[in-house]
């Protein structure tokens, strides 16, 4: 039988930050999302809605940084055999993380 991989984007991770068992179960995910995204908004509705949206990719971060029965109740949670992270690193390069 074929693996699930689930690619983990932006919409998953709304969905995930709206999940509150999951958050109950993976506090670490709830701490990276509480801290805001730091991108520059040129007008104040971008500043606005910049407040409204977590750090997508300090979320990604945690996750591919979780690890055994932290990692297996998130696939859990998703429903996948394997999760795929893709992210951009400081200097442009994209790397993705297969768990």
């Amino acid at each position: 039988m074929a693996e699930k991989i689930v690619i983990i984007e932006e919409a998953l991770i709304a969905s995930i930050l709206s999940n509150p068992k999951l958050l109950a179960d993976l506090p670490s995910i709830k701490l990276a999302a509480a801290s805001k995204s730091s991108k520059p908004g040129c007008k104040p509705c971008a500043m606005r809605a910049r407040d409204k949206i977590a750090d997508y990719s300090k979320v990604k971060t945690v996750i591919s940084n979780l690890r055994g029965e932290s990692l297996a109740k998130f696939k859990e949670h998703i429903g996948a055999d394997k999760i795929r992270i893709l992210q951009r690193t400081d200097n442009g390069k994209i790397v993705q993380t297969t768990l």
